[in-house]
């Protein structure tokens, strides 16, 4: 870069000394239209190489030099040759604004491409932190179960095989003893009950540990808010007139198509406020995201996050459609209930 601008630093005071040798060469001779043409010249050419503030001072000093040599050879009076330097300073100062514009155009680019590099980093960071949080519960959860499978065994595997062995003593004990197989008998009921008192005391135990399963609806709100706290979005999420139950047919589809669409939100539309709602048709379920961004360009092709919502609702039985709304985008889910209403009816029937 640094070989570059030097490049075109050349280039530019190559152009001023080749216009002053020529003006020189030629005397006063030339036409003031001549010397007018040859500032200006002078003055873009260095304008396009060179950047701000270094373009303002060379373009300006461009401007005076011509006029100036013209000036002290006596070819045309001071005014003449004043309105030709303040013509070549006005070309100078005018480009030298739409320079520092240019230049403030690209550094804003590049800020814009930073800081969407950021905006996806922490959108990756969040969605990655979420699949963590629930890969941990998951496998505390599959602990958990893997626990109580060998206290179960192991209280089991010890009241059968005391009991197994003390029923083989009774088979002896009734032909040689048989005054003692009622005292035996009661010590193989004592140890049958103290192994259930153990298989329910590690129930009990487990049941005290293990938390209810959430459900979907509130792992909603807890996907909601941590999006909200990561990106200061003001989301409202409701259920509108549709019921948990009916969220928690579709489970999978609901949840990531929420998530996803926060994450496009976000990426993509540059919202401030976005809305969620859940409506019940009797025969369908509809989710409905509403944001205040951008919108969608007509014509856009669907991108990896808009496939994966249409695939997911599909394999649900259902689809996704896209509506055009002013200011912003709209986004909704269309799922199926017929099943379920179906048997609500004949339960409401039965009743």
């Amino acid at each position: 870069m640094v070989a570059v601008k030097k490049e075109t630093s050349l280039r530019g005071l190559l152009g001023l000394y080749t216009c002053e040798t020529v003006f020189l060469i030629t005397g006063y001779g030339l036409r003031l239209e001549t010397e007018l043409l040859l500032v200006v010249a002078n003055v873009i050419w260095t304008l396009l190489f060179e950047p701000f503030p270094v373009c303002l001072i060379l373009s300006s000093a461009t401007a005076l030099i011509l006029p100036g040599v013209s000036l002290v050879a006596g070819g045309r009076d001071v005014f003449t040759e004043l309105a030709v330097a303040v013509a070549g300073l006005a070309v100078a100062a005018l480009g030298s604004l739409l320079v520092r514009a240019h230049e403030r155009t690209i550094d804003l680019q590049r800020y814009a491409d930073r800081l969407e590099g950021n905006v996806a980093s922490l959108t990756r960071a969040n969605v990655l932190s979420q699949n963590y949080a629930k890969d941990i519960e998951m496998e505390s959860r599959a602990r958990e179960r893997d626990r109580l499978t060998r206290d179960i065994h192991d209280a089991i595997g010890y009241t059968m095989t005391n009991t197994i062995m003390m029923v083989e003593a009774i088979k002896v004990m009734v032909r040689e003893e048989p005054d003692r197989v009622a005292g035996h008998i009661k010590r193989i009921r004592a140890n049958t009950e103290e192994g259930l008192a153990t298989i329910k005391k590690i129930l009990r135990d487990f049941r005290a540990r293990e938390q209810p399963e959430e459900s979907v609806f509130w792992a909603i709100k807890k996907l909601v808010k941590v999006f909200t706290v990561s990106t200061g979005l003001e989301v409202r999420y409701e259920l509108g007139n549709a019921d948990i139950r009916d969220i928690e047919l579709f489970p999978d589809a609901v949840y990531h198509f929420i998530q996803e669409g926060l994450i496009n939100t976000f990426r993509h539309g540059r919202a401030t406020r976005v809305s969620i709602i859940l409506w019940n048709f009797g025969d369908r379920l509809r989710v409905v995201l509403d944001d205040n961004g951008m919108g969608c360009p007509k014509g856009a092709t669907p991108g990896i996050g808009i496939s994966g919502m249409q695939e997911r609702a599909a394999l649900a039985g259902g689809s996704v459609s896209i509506d055009r709304v002013e200011p912003g985008f709209r986004i909704s889910m269309h799922l199926p209930l017929g099943e379920r209403n179906g048997q609500k009816d004949q339960a409401a029937h039965r009743g």
